[in-house]
């Protein structure tokens, strides 16, 4: 079972999609048990998404 630090750090891999087959079936079954995991994947996906849009809404 991952601890949530390593946790974190596969969530940081999944965002730019480089995680092992393991390594998302091991991340997958944490945020299974992780509230607290759970909800900081959904912030930083969040924040993946704001960033990726900034430099096209600075462009308008």
């Amino acid at each position: 079972m991952l601890a949530c630090r390593e946790a974190t750090k596969l969530m940081g891999m999944q965002i730019e999609g480089s995680l092992s087959i393991a390594d998302k079936f091991s991340l997958g079954l944490h945020l299974k048990i992780c509230k607290g995991c759970r909800n900081y994947q959904k912030q930083i996906r969040l924040i993946h998404q704001a960033c990726q849009l900034m430099p096209e809404f600075l462009l308008k």
